[in-house]
């Protein structure tokens, strides 16, 4: 009787304090990608943004237990960041390691934690049982980016502005059926060139890297490209009209790599971000970019408001998107520098960056004639027709950010090139 008392006693405490430490996730901000100020709805969220906050992904203590025999916690909470809202890492990871901790949808969930296929994928090529994901060839502290599809890899070996590690292809890849021969074959050339290892893997392990994005038989694992600083920009000769774009806090991979090739493309002088709470340069980017953003520099200053109001004092126009106050792009003055300015898909332009811009320019909206038809229309007059009209086109009121900037860069540009101005 006294030693079940005594038992019982001493199990209470231990129960008590197993399942300390595991934590439950919850759900952050889910951002959804909408135009901002050039609109009020509308937009799409690009694919790999972080729908979860400031959300720590702990594994259960005792999954520890057999890698740690002393019982120390491995998981210091001194040493993991959550990911912070609408900053995407998506592909960052590559085939070693993130950046610590929980970064995005696509990121490493356990820091500089190597992403190693099981050892059966690499039995049926490797007869000898080797394991050709040799951990000394590469340091796997160092940040590596899995850049994929044939645009992006293509326009890194070009541009080569990265360190390249390997170049990973399809093991079913064959250059004889398919359209972009052309362009796989310079990569075959481009990459030996430069030494780049090649090996051959399984979809799945592709797949696995891209997180299922659409790699097209090719990843690509190198260094990872940062913005470049600027807090100022740059003087303009006299008679000279260039056209940057500016983004404020565009989180958003999917539309700040349509932004980035759509300036690329179309022939802007530079693009420059905020520092601060912008989308960083990842592989998800340099895909959404078809390759532009390997071929570019891209510009972060510290505080955007300060650059443009001192590109402002040096004799730029400062012209932020936004409905309020705003002209059509026909009224502005093509003669003179100009900085095209967007802001995020939830909020616009923040105030400060407003009140740093000399005009605010606005898209037009067309008269659509592609509503569907009512049969209510018949037993309307003009007038209820006329509203009804309008109360559908009040649905959609908005351009995604990345449709907006590729207008108005379109526009700017143009205008300049009638005047005979460089941009």
């Amino acid at each position: 009787m006294h030693r079940s008392v005594l038992l019982a006693a001493l199990i209470v405490p231990v129960r008590s304090m197993v399942g300390r430490g595991a934590r439950g996730s919850a759900p952050g901000r889910a951002y959804s990608g909408r135009s901002g100020a050039y609109a009020s709805r509308g937009g799409s969220r690009g694919s790999g943004g972080n729908s979860f906050g400031n959300v720590s992904r702990r594994p259960p203590p005792q999954s520890w237990a057999d890698d740690d025999a002393s019982g120390a916690k491995p998981w210091g909470d001194d040493d993991v960041r959550g990911g912070s809202p609408g900053r995407d890492y998506s592909g960052r990871s590559g085939a070693y390691a993130s950046r610590g901790g929980s970064r995005g949808s696509g990121g490493n969930s356990f820091g500089n934690v190597s992403r190693r296929p099981p050892p059966q994928l690499w039995a049926e090529d490797d007869e000898s049982g080797a394991d050709p994901w040799d951990d000394d060839d590469v340091d796997l502290a160092e940040p590596c980016d899995a850049i994929y599809g044939v645009n992006p890899v293509l326009a890194a070996l070009q541009s080569h502005r990265r360190t390249f590690h390997r170049l990973l292809l399809q093991d079913t890849l064959s250059t004889e059926k398919r359209t972009d021969r052309p362009a796989l074959l310079e990569i075959e050339r481009l990459a030996a060139d430069a030494g780049v290892p090649v090996e051959r893997l399984d979809k799945g392990s592709l797949n696995g890297m891209c997180r299922n994005r659409p790699h097209q038989g090719l990843v690509l694992q190198a260094s990872p490209l940062e913005f470049e600083p600027m807090q100022a920009l740059p003087l303009v000769a006299k008679g000279e009209a260039p056209l940057w774009l500016a983004l404020d806090e565009v989180t958003d991979p999917q539309n700040f790599g349509a932004l980035l090739r759509s300036a690329f493309f179309l022939g802007a002088a530079g693009v420059l971000v905020s520092q601060k709470n912008s989308c960083p340069l990842t592989p998800v980017v340099s895909k959404s970019s078809a390759g532009a953003m390997e071929l570019m520099r891209v510009h972060a200053a510290r505080n955007l408001v300060r650059a443009l109001e001192g590109a402002r004092e040096d004799g730029w126009q400062v012209v932020g998107a936004a409905l309020q106050e705003s002209v059509e792009p026909e009224a502005l003055d093509a003669s003179q520098p100009t900085v095209l300015v967007l802001g995020s898909e939830g909020h616009g332009l923040r105030t400060n960056v407003l009140r740093a811009c000399s005009a605010m320019v606005r898209i037009p909206r067309g008269e659509s004639s592609t509503m569907a038809y009512a049969p209510a229309y018949e037993s309307m007059d003009g007038a209820q027709q006329q509203q009804q009209r309008q109360r559908q086109a009040d649905v959609v009121d908005s351009l995604n950010v990345s449709v907006a900037g590729g207008i108005l860069l379109h526009s700017l540009l143009g205008a300049r090139k009638r005047l005979g101005k460089s941009a």
